[in-house]
């Protein structure tokens, strides 16, 4: 009740009642688009907002899980990429980030929870190099039940690992470029060839 109660106060406070001779437009409209913010966080399982921080919780312990299967596929693991291709058994040594690929992308992401002492058990500590790597893995694990996000609409299915029982880098870092036709500011990322 009293997350409730913190929650609704700067709603409250920012889309009712008088404002404040001192607040200007953007203070109001910065103020009202947090407290939706943290409206729309209280009602993921997956975090905890204590007022000056929002964490995550592993999936394992916030989302309900079917009966666990033994799976097998690549997984994509870098800086702040966790995804699963089920059944894939290569993967190429470039990708081109393209507007089709991002749409293909999110129509089979499926992201991966693998507890990092399981990953040290079979694969070492391949985290420590740099770039996103492609793994080779199986494992017995639980996919999450679909669920809707706080806007209706479908959230990025999730898998949880149980044990891993394989795991196999293919080869050096996966090279990342972003098709510069498609998105004309890469934010640093390199244009793939004949892109730019």
């Amino acid at each position: 009740m009293r997350r409730a109660l913190l929650l609704a106060g700067p709603l409250l406070a920012a889309g009712c009642g008088q404002p404040s001779p001192t607040t200007n437009a953007f203070e109001r409209e910065t103020q009202l688009a947090r407290a939706t913010a943290r409206v729309r966080w209280s009602m993921d399982p997956c975090l905890i907002d204590d007022g000056a921080v929002l964490r995550s919780r592993r999936y394992r312990d916030c989302l309900p899980l079917l009966p666990q299967e033994r799976m097998q596929g690549v997984w994509y693991s870098g800086f702040e990429e966790s995804s699963f291709v089920p059944n894939a058994t290569g993967a190429p040594a470039r990708r081109i980030i393209s507007r089709a690929s991002v749409e293909a992308y999110m129509r089979t992401h499926v992201e991966l929870e693998v507890p990092p002492a399981e990953i040290d058990r079979i694969a070492g500590d391949f985290r420590a190099l740099p770039g996103t790597r492609a793994v080779l893995i199986s494992f017995l694990g639980r996919r999450a039940r679909p669920r809707r996000t706080a806007d209706g609409t479908e959230a990025i299915p999730v898998i949880v690992v149980d044990r891993l029982l394989s795991a196999r880098v293919l080869g050096g870092a996966t090279e990342t470029f972003i098709d510069c036709r498609d998105f004309p500011d890469p934010q640093g990322m390199p244009c793939a060839p004949g892109t730019d």
